[in-house]
């Protein structure tokens, strides 16, 4: 006969037990319960019950039927029902925690090994995304990119190369936010807040480039020279030396390019 649960055969061995007395057939089937579910609350029953049909049978092997069973008979059923029930359920425990600890063991093997696969597949993608980033493609390395976050949620990395990709494209924005994205990600990644201002520095300089290139030469403001100092020689004047120059005609002009 199979039964579907440890509740089902429990329940037939009580049958057995109690209806219809026959207790060496229950308590076969409340061994069998220990045996092969250990760690159910039937086992603890069956236990129970296994001291019980065993005190009865202790009561049965008295010289007399009709007597009474003896303190000492009582006492003895009592003490080895508690040894029955203190050694299966220390069995049972152990046993229980050894499968237990196995079965941890075995899915943290599981899952270190599927970290594993997903972590090498990370780094093929980013590294097709860092050569089509190379060749002129950071749209479709960014695509990529967005697939590895997805793989790997724990990895700083990602968001550093988007960063990268759209620094290059000169899409400073979008570098500036992956980095804000890294930081509410990561709050302890103290690198973010230093990074964030480097692009700021370099987006304003990028943009100064881009006014200065935009604008027309006419517009543009230059570079003054200092003042010019013109000495002009001429002959003496009646008095003058020759080496002497007349002050009347030293002359400072400003050159003005406007």
């Amino acid at each position: 006969m199979s039964w579907k649960s440890s509740l089902d055969m429990y329940e037939e061995a009580y049958t057995l037990h109690y209806q219809e007395r026959k207790l060496a057939e229950a308590r076969d089937l409340y061994d069998k319960i220990i045996e092969h579910f250990p760690d159910s609350d039937e086992a603890g029953y069956a236990v129970v019950q296994i001291g019980k049909i065993d005190a009865q049978s202790i009561t049965r092997t008295t010289p007399s039927s009709r007597s009474r069973p003896t303190r000492k008979a009582v006492t003895t059923a009592v003490i080895l029902s508690c040894v029955a029930c203190i050694g299966v359920l220390a069995g049972g425990g152990a046993l229980f925690f050894f499968v237990r600890q196995n079965q941890r063991t075995v899915q943290q093997l599981k899952t270190e090994r599927e970290s594993t696969r997903r972590q090498i597949v990370a780094v093929k993608l980013l590294l097709t995304a860092v050569g089509k980033a190379g060749t002129g493609h950071p749209e479709s390395a960014i695509q990529i990119v967005r697939e590895v976050k997805t793989l790997t949620p724990g990895d700083k990395t990602p968001y550093i190369i988007a960063a990268d990709i759209y620094q290059h494209a000169g899409k400073y924005d979008r570098a500036i936010q992956e980095y804000q994205d890294l930081g509410a990600a990561f709050p302890l990644a103290e690198f973010v807040g230093d990074k964030i201002a480097m692009l700021k520095k370099e987006q304003a300089r990028h943009r100064d480039s881009l006014t200065k290139a935009q604008t027309p030469p006419r517009l543009r403001k230059p570079n003054i020279p200092a003042p010019v100092q013109h000495q002009r020689m001429r002959s003496p004047r009646n008095g003058q030396s020759s080496g002497e120059v007349d002050s009347s005609l030293l002359i400072v002009d400003s050159v003005d390019f406007f």
